[in-house]
């Protein structure tokens, strides 16, 4: 029994003494010098619109679908005590599909209509480059590195991230008159103010959750003279996953 006490007695004090240690840690770091990680390392989105999932129509009575995947590499870098600026560059990977159809000719009036078959899909898969920024606000920093939860900038954060992209190849789909190359030049702005969480894994993995505002517009170059489309505004949810190549 006196063993077993002093054992106890013992654990006791190494736990006290450790504690009191990183209290006297924590106390003696300066606010101003805690500032959000600095890393760089690949990463992968996937993002949707909610209300697009049963899919969208166009004038013409089309229904579409898109579903983006981005895979890049980027760098998170520290600026001030919870602000850190990210800088970008990867590929976007896009499954777009039409519901198929037929032209009519009706004889009698020479006037051509559509027919939709809702039931198919021509589908289409493209390659975009983009690059983009991203300045982040982190909240509560501070008081998550001296609760040790801060590893990886892990915590709720603000951001607005901002992309430009431009088109490489597709496959081709010669009912829409699709070829492997797009029949036009364009690049496509979007600005999303967004709200998120991000956890930390390990040392080198960490994934991300947010939910924004996605603003796009596209700048396309006909060979008459080119144009800025109407900027379409949607809700956007993001899943992303991280590693860190420090």
């Amino acid at each position: 029994e006196m063993r077993r006490l002093k054992t106890i007695i013992f654990a006791t004090i190494i736990c006290i003494s450790i504690y009191y240690q990183k209290e006297i840690y924590f106390s003696n770091i300066n606010s101003d010098s805690i500032k959000v990680e600095s890393f760089k390392g690949l990463e992968t989105n996937f993002y949707f619109e909610p209300l697009s999932l049963i899919g969208s129509s166009t004038n013409l009575g089309l229904k579409t679908f898109s579903y983006p995947l981005y895979i890049g590499f980027f760098n998170e870098k520290a600026m001030v005590q919870n602000w850190s600026l990210t800088t970008r560059i990867g590929l976007l990977n896009y499954i777009n599909g039409v519901s198929d159809y037929n032209i009519i000719d009706d004889s009698i009036t020479g006037n051509k209509s559509y027919s939709f078959d809702y039931s198919k899909y021509l589908v289409m898969y493209s390659v975009q480059l983009s690059i983009g920024m991203e300045p982040r606000y982190y909240f509560n920093y501070k008081d998550r590195v001296l609760a040790g939860k801060s590893k990886l900038n892990s915590g709720l954060f603000i951001s607005c991230p901002l992309s430009l992209s431009v088109p490489l190849l597709q496959t081709p789909i010669p009912k829409l008159n699709y070829g492997w190359y797009p029949s036009s030049f364009n690049i496509r702005g979007i600005l999303t103010p967004e709200f998120g969480y991000r956890k930390a894994l390990s040392d080198k993995w960490f994934i991300e959750g947010s939910l924004g505002l996605s603003l796009t517009a596209d700048y396309i170059f006909y060979s008459t003279s080119p144009y800025f489309t109407r900027v379409k505004a949607a809700t956007e949810l993001k899943i992303k996953a991280a590693y860190i190549l420090k």
